[in-house]
């Protein structure tokens, strides 16, 4: 058993490693970065305008992965695997995700695409918003003109920008906030 804890922790190094450095080398536009905040995301990639999701599994969950329930919340989905589950994870994952291998070349994580992900507009900002603090939803709505009770809670501010303008509007209320 120990080998094989072992063995996952090794592969899950070597995957985030090879993420980082893809994510560094391959992205146009600089975005923020956060580590396994939402939905079991390992990396979420804030840009303008978008915001992105890595999983990186040892093990796919079909369950996860089939709902495209994560696609509702980022305009793309990438999911990172060993080159092993590379089927499990094509055959498991909805069409609109990406799926990348880990292999190695030369003793070195390489991420390989397999398939790439469609990018398509995601529509719930009640999620995405629950990645900001109190202080940066008190501060989106100070700045669409909306008084702010000293005392209100996260969700409120999170329901009180919801309520007072478009779904799509608050998304990018809360990408621009992240942002900064």
């Amino acid at each position: 058993m120990s080998g094989t804890s072992s063995q996952y922790r090794r592969w899950r190094r070597d995957a985030r490693r090879a993420l980082r450095e893809l994510l560094a080398h391959h992205r146009t536009v600089p975005g923020e970065c956060f580590g396994g905040l939402l939905e079991g995301c390992d990396v979420v990639v804030i840009e303008t305008g978008r915001a992105s999701a890595w999983l990186v599994r040892y093990r796919p969950d079909p369950d996860q992965l089939a709902a495209g329930a994560l696609a509702a919340v980022f305009d793309q989905v990438t999911l990172v695997v060993p080159e092993r589950s590379v089927a499990d994870a094509v055959g498991s994952s909805a069409t609109q995700y990406g799926v990348y291998s880990v292999g190695h070349v030369a003793g070195r994580a390489v991420l390989a695409p397999i398939r790439q992900p469609v990018a398509q507009p995601a529509h719930d900002a009640a999620m995405l918003g629950r990645l900001l603090s109190r202080d940066d939803l008190a501060s989106i709505l100070r700045s669409c003109g909306r008084p702010v009770h000293p005392f209100a809670a996260r969700g409120e501010l999170l329901e009180q920008l919801l309520g007072s303008c478009s779904a799509s509007g608050a998304r990018q209320l809360i990408l621009a906030s992240l942002r900064t």
